[in-house]
């Protein structure tokens, strides 16, 4: 597992953040794409951005209301299958009574193919009662093969880190055949099962769509990544 070293973007006095006791989703999306226009030689594409939002999540934890909101950057002419945009993340929290803007990271990853980001593909969720994860998931096929993958980045201290990896389906039936021995063909999901006094952890659960055969592990953080004592030994970092 790897540490994103990632750019703490400071909003300039232009933003025009909607503050007071109610969130108003309308004015603040459209005042971060607008400070995005501003910012976009930051990005891969430069001046050439097109800026939209792909998400926008409200969690409530201890220490408050939060939301976060995650954006895409990308040249429009970039229509390729590996052509991936550019994500941002903006966080947002309320404490007494009142909004304010908390930090932003630019450019911390590119994800997506053919120039967008799939509507499902990211996620906000909360880990613990105080801390939140960015989820976020993609599938490939090229050549008849198959394969997807889940991150998890844990948000902290104006930072992402990346605690959690692992491929979530394959497939090779259009390279090799239905009928073939070495025919491979599986999926999972995953559910966040609570643990008291630390990060979740996580139940993965796969089918043998081939076999029928199914199994279950399950991943606890270890104060650096996600880790299993035993697990199927499909679940890998990196898809084959």
């Amino acid at each position: 597992m790897k540490i994103l070293t990632l750019l703490l973007f400071v909003f300039s006095a232009s933003f025009a953040f909607a503050a007071g006791d109610e969130w108003n989703s309308t004015e603040n999306r459209a005042a971060i794409l607008e400070s995005l226009a501003t910012t976009s030689a930051t990005f891969q594409c430069k001046f050439d951005c097109k800026h939209e939002v792909v998400g926008e999540f409200a969690e409530e934890l201890n220490s408050g209301k939060k939301v976060v909101i995650v954006t895409s950057s990308i040249d429009p002419q970039s229509q390729c299958h590996a052509c991936s945009p550019e994500l941002s993340l903006f966080i947002f929290s309320k404490t007494n009574n009142q909004w304010k803007r908390e930090s932003a990271l630019l450019a911390f990853t590119n994800w997506g193919s053919w120039g967008v980001v799939g509507d499902e593909s990211v996620a906000i969720k909360k880990l613990n009662s105080d801390q939140l994860g960015l989820f976020l998931e993609g599938g490939y096929t090229g050549q008849g093969y198959f394969s997807a993958i889940l991150q998890l980045h844990l948000i902290a201290n104006d930072a992402l880190k990346q605690i959690f990896r692992y491929c979530t389906a394959a497939s090779n039936s259009g390279a090799v055949g239905e009928d073939s021995k070495n025919l491979e063909d599986w999926e999972s999901t995953f559910e966040l099962l609570p643990v008291a006094d630390a990060l979740a952890d996580i139940k993965v659960s796969l089918v043998d769509n081939i076999s029928g055969e199914k199994s279950t592990s399950v991943f606890s953080y270890d104060g650096m990544k996600y880790i299993a004592s035993k697990a199927d030994p499909r679940l890998v970092d990196e898809c084959s």
